[in-house]
């Protein structure tokens, strides 16, 4: 069973390495991913995103004091729900410093997990039940009952290292983050919109497939901008670039005087052919 481990900031993402290690040691048929972990140097991170959202057959979205408001984890818990909605698979929220009725927003409609030994049980059987090979409920509760103190103690350990700041905002990069919205917006397009059920009608179009483009250009444009300016600051180029946009929403750049020349070659070459708009290298300076 591949489970998607979604989090956000220092705790929650130290919280879903822990659980990397520990789930298969209780449930040897679940492969989790955790982007820290499971992406390797070099590689795409929006594409191997995206490919392990289309491949999830279970998400858990570990939540902390301090990521349960950050747009971006409720963003991808919303992407694993329209990933395995269809099939007899569950997103399951891991509330890990929080109450339920602290919880609040998207995230509140989710099968809602506290970090206690009873309500992990359950959760642990429900991924239990889409898992092959599947085990009795007599060798289950034998193998949690094992391996459960061993979680309880890595968790408080987390909990000492990464005390609760409420407020405190998520600290992914910024690079990181724009190819995530990208990669789960490009999934959105491929698994169709999430049904929700209101008293809306049918015919009405939802307000994010309306401006997918939109927000994926953004996302694209703000992208591009920051590998630039990554780009220009390993050469020493202390000189911003002049970036444009055209009238087809393209990111044009006008790269400064003392950028060598060969620098517009490897700027090129960061375009993106799924991206819904062009990068150009204006000839002109900055």
């Amino acid at each position: 069973m591949e489970l998607f481990v979604s989090w956000s900031g220092e705790k929650s993402r130290a919280i879903a390495e822990v659980l990397r290690a520990w789930i298969p040691c209780v449930l040897q048929g679940v492969h989790p991913f955790v982007s820290s972990q499971d992406i390797e140097a070099g590689s795409r991170w929006g594409v191997d995103v995206a490919s392990r959202l289309d491949s999830a057959d279970f998400g858990l979205v570990v939540i902390t004091r301090e990521n349960m408001s950050a747009a971006w984890i409720n963003f991808e818990a919303g992407a694993l729900s329209r990933t395995v909605g269809e099939s007899t698979a569950k997103v399951a929220v891991l509330l890990t410093d929080i109450d339920r009725e602290d919880l609040k927003g998207p995230l509140t409609s989710f099968q809602n997990t506290r970090f206690e030994e009873d309500d992990v049980r359950q959760l642990v059987e429900s991924m239990n039940v889409v898992t092959s090979p599947q085990l009795s409920d007599v060798q289950l509760q034998t193998v949690f009952d094992k391996w459960w103190p061993d979680l309880e103690a890595e968790v408080v350990r987390v909990n000492s290292d990464f005390p609760s700041h409420p407020g405190r905002g998520p600290v992914r990069n910024q690079e990181d983050i724009l190819a995530e919205v990208l990669a789960l917006l490009r999934n959105e397009s491929r698994v169709g919109s999430l049904v929700v059920e209101d008293d809306r009608s049918a015919d009405e179009p939802d307000a994010l497939s309306e401006r997918r483009d939109e927000i994926l250009a953004k996302a694209q444009r703000n992208r591009y901008r920051n590998q630039i300016r990554r780009i220009l600051a390993r050469e020493g180029i202390r000189e911003e670039p002049k970036f444009l946009r055209s009238a087809a929403g393209d990111l044009i750049v006008r790269l400064p005087e003392s950028a060598p020349r060969a620098l517009a070659g490897e700027i090129r070459a960061l375009a993106d052919p799924e991206a819904v708009i062009r990068l150009r290298v204006s000839s002109k300076p900055a």
